[in-house]
């Protein structure tokens, strides 16, 4: 794995995939080794300070972000990718922040992903490099694979995305939809709730994983996340324990293994929440500028311009 720098106060030097901060100790393992980076700062919600004007580390194509099951781009004062979007910009990034259905298929939602996608395109006439959190990395597959995403994108990066399934989902499902009858009120009130049921091991990995194959021209890299210890008043923790002992290291809802496709390039030490910046505790923005400049660099190996492809 490459280097990737990354400063608050001062610069630390992480050789390994992606760099990350917190206010105590935070490290990062990749499949070859796991490294500490000690740091005793209480970190809040800010762009990376030192990351300003840094232009050249930041790609020349334009970083689309797409969001998980349940998202969205803002409500009221709260984002889904809460202060990314301007640490990358800060970085030198063009960046756009899409949104679509919260519950509705992988297919309904890749076609919507798709139209903003092509209006992107329409206004830059350029690819892109896509950016997916959670769900939003199967939208992102089944939109390059089957609705010819491929033409516009260059890469997809996916931060925790269930690849394989994830057993919550099957839990979730036996729960609330069979013994809660959940589902039925869902249906009354006309919600979509076939992301659910998507998101299970089963569908993901005997019906979507052999269909929707990868395409050649576009690249994919992936990263997992993992909580090593999970505090007991995270409203993740009761679900976190109950994958731990079904599937292993996990971020509380998706396991590092079902996180890993096509050129997987480590594991974030942090939980599902804190992979979008809902804590207080974390310095998220770094994680997108880590990929945003290992995008670049990706760019200047396979010599990759800033121009429109003719």
């Amino acid at each position: 794995s490459s280097g990737i720098n990354a400063e608050y106060g001062g610069s630390y030097l992480v050789h390994t995939s992606i760099t990350l901060l917190s206010r105590t100790q935070q490290c990062i393992q990749t499949s070859r080794s796991l490294l500490s980076l000690p740091i005793c700062r209480r970190f809040f919600s800010v762009a990376v300070p030192g990351t300003q004007g840094l232009k050249k580390e930041a790609p020349n194509l334009p970083i689309v972000l797409a969001h998980g099951l349940l998202g969205f781009e803002k409500i009221g004062p709260l984002y889904y990718f809460r202060n990314i979007k301007k640490a990358l910009q800060d970085l030198g990034c063009e960046v756009y922040v899409t949104v679509v259905s919260p519950t509705e298929s992988i297919e309904n939602r890749a076609k919507l992903l798709k139209i903003q996608l092509d209006s992107i395109y329409m206004k830059t006439r350029r690819k892109m490099h896509l950016i997916a959190h959670s769900m939003g990395g199967l939208d992102s597959r089944y939109m390059i694979s089957k609705l010819g995403g491929d033409e516009i994108v260059q890469s997809l990066t996916t931060l925790s995305t269930p690849h394989h399934g994830s057993s919550i989902a099957d839990w979730g499902i036996d729960l609330f939809g069979k013994k809660l009858y959940f589902e039925k009120v869902l249906t009354l009130a006309k919600i979509p709730y076939d992301a659910f049921y998507q998101l299970t091991p089963k569908y993901l990995t005997e019906e979507f994983n052999p269909v929707i194959t990868d395409v050649p021209t576009v690249d994919y890299f992936s990263w997992s996340a993992n909580k090593i210890h999970m505090p007991l008043w995270n409203p993740l923790y009761f679900f976190w324990s109950k994958l731990k002992k079904l599937e292993g290291e996990n971020d509380g809802l998706v396991s590092v293994k079902s996180g890993q496709w096509g050129n997987w390039r480590g594991t974030i030490l942090c939980d599902h929440l804190e992979v979008i910046n809902w804590t207080f505790t974390f310095n998220t923005p770094s994680i997108y500028v880590g990929v945003s400049k290992f995008l670049n660099q990706y760019e200047e190996e396979n010599n990759i311009k800033n121009e429109e492809p003719k």
